[in-house]
């Protein structure tokens, strides 16, 4: 992402992604994994960005689990994936808003 010329702030878990967010910063996109260490994972983060920043696209990836399409604005990205796939996914996501 960041060779593609996106800045990048990553989150070691669920809880410091909302902390960032919190403390207002402004993301195009949120990517996670569906498991994450700590109380937060994937899915929890997912449902508390919706409810907490609505329009804000989300996108999931994972090797465990698929993800049904039940949220709007998320796309699932199943593990293996290349960067070429997350670059994709992520550019398609960010264009959409």
């Amino acid at each position: 992402m960041r060779e593609s010329g996106y800045k990048v702030v990553e989150a070691a878990d669920g809880e410091e992604a909302l902390g960032l967010l919190g403390a207002g910063l402004t993301p195009d996109l949120v990517i996670s994994d569906i498991r994450m260490p700590g109380p937060t994972d994937g899915l929890k983060l997912l449902d508390l960005v919706q409810k907490r920043y609505p329009g804000l696209p989300v996108l999931l990836a994972s090797s465990h689990l698929p993800l049904e399409n039940r949220h709007q604005g998320v796309v699932f990205l199943p593990k293996p994936y290349t960067p070429l796939a997350l670059l994709g996914a992520a550019r398609s996501l960010i264009a959409k808003n």
